[in-house]
């Protein structure tokens, strides 16, 4: 999905204009911020979500392989913890949740 503010829609304003029976309707004159500005909204196709649905099916939900090297990891000894890597993680979390 797709949001976007599409900006000043003049052709918008001289139509409130001219239904208003303003003869100087091509020239720009103030005009309140609701009526210039234009928002739209652009769906997905439905074809292109079940595509994407598609393929994040097709992908395990548990990555066998690492999971596997980590538990010979840990059961041998030989897994570091990157305490930097955790520290940074811990402190993302406590600052950008709040």
């Amino acid at each position: 999905m797709k949001v976007e503010k599409v900006g000043l829609d003049v052709s918008y304003v001289n139509q409130i204009r001219q239904k208003e029976g303003n003869k100087d309707a091509e020239k720009p004159k103030e005009v309140s911020a609701k009526a210039i500005i234009k928002e739209g909204v652009e769906i997905s196709s439905r074809d292109g979500i079940k595509r994407y649905k598609d393929a994040i099916s097709t992908l395990p939900k548990v990555r066998e392989e690492e999971v596997q090297a980590l538990r010979e990891a840990i059961e041998q000894g030989n897994y570091q913890v990157n305490s930097k890597k955790v520290g940074i993680k811990v402190l993302e979390e406590i600052f950008l949740s709040s």
